[in-house]
């Protein structure tokens, strides 16, 4: 009787381990080509490619590692349990970069598991996944200043600021240069923070200014490489701002994909042409909710608009 029930246990189990290796080996099918290019559009071979295949089933990526070909295309496959796909992408003499995407073609997203188990593939051709890899060109060592929690002077007011040293000036502070000005209003507190409130920028030099550039978070380095002497410069906007929810707010600067780009100490002559300035950028939309919080890079060398720090 006892080796009966041994028996009988064997069989379950091993039933039950063909069961989950089974459900395992016929996940639906991704398939997945990367093309990585540089930023001027050239082919770039011989990348590190890293694909990493979410699967809840496993409670882990399945991953896949390779190179480039000689048409900057790296193709992998692999089974899986849902249709998202993580890329991350580099080689000496390049930023790298990071790429999450989904890689399912359902029009419709309901069910979209049941659907890619029948057809056993998550999409009906290989996915496309481009990849631009910023090329490392003149990389220098600006000044960068990132606070978390700098008191304000007061709750409400108007205070200068030096972006090199990133110091109050006189008389709240040791800043020599009143590159902007800060102004921050606030009213009324929820759970000890404010909660209406509007931190906005003003630069005070007639020929100073700052605009505003789209960056790619997904590259080790998001921004601009150089300041654009030919952009708008604005003088004034909106920061940062907190408000009730539902109330419409103003417009801000930046966004998420966005920094600031800024021109400060411009001295210009009697065609209103720059002679002398020095260009940094905001790398974050800052915060004021416990104190300024802000990331600055400030090029200490006049003339140069050449922001690209490589260790931002």
């Amino acid at each position: 009787m006892k080796a009966k029930v041994v028996l009988v246990a064997m069989i379950v189990l091993g039933l039950v381990g063909l069961a989950v290796h089974a459900s395992s080996q016929f996940l639906p099918m991704a398939e997945v080509e990367v093309h990585v290019k540089d930023d001027v559009g050239d082919v770039v071979s011989n990348a590190a490619v890293s694909v990493y295949f979410e699967r809840f089933q496993r409670g882990k990526s399945v991953s896949a590692t390779g190179e480039s070909d000689s048409n900057g295309v790296f193709r992998v496959k692999a089974r899986m349990d849902t249709g998202l796909v993580f890329v991350h992408v580099g080689k000496e003499g390049h930023y790298g970069m990071m790429f999450e995407t989904g890689i399912q073609d359902f029009p419709d997203k309901r069910d979209e598991y049941e659907k890619a188990r029948k057809r056993d593939k998550w999409s009906g051709k290989p996915a496309r996944i481009d990849i631009l890899l910023k090329r490392v060109l003149e990389p220098k060592r600006l000044v960068m200043n990132w606070v978390d929690t700098k008191p304000f002077p007061a709750e409400n007011g108007a205070f200068p600021i030096d972006l090199e040293t990133l110091e109050w000036c006189p008389p709240f502070g040791n800043g020599r240069h009143e590159d902007v000005i800060l102004s921050l209003e606030t009213s009324g507190e929820k759970y000890g923070r404010p909660w209406f409130g509007k931190l906005s920028i003003l630069m005070p030099n007639a020929a100073d200014g700052f605009y505003v550039a789209k960056m790619d978070s997904r590259s080790d380095f998001p921004y601009p490489y150089r300041a654009d002497t030919n952009a708008v410069y604005r003088k004034e906007g909106f920061l940062s701002v907190n408000r009730p929810v539902g109330e419409k707010i103003e417009r801000h600067f930046p966004a998420d994909d966005e920094c600031l780009i800024f021109r400060v100490r411009t001295v210009t002559n009697a065609e209103g042409r720059v002679t002398s300035a020095h260009y940094g950028r905001i790398g974050e939309k800052p915060q004021f909710a416990t104190g300024l919080k802000v990331a600055i890079w400030f090029n200490p060398d006049e003339n140069d608009t050449n922001l690209e720090d490589g260790w931002h």
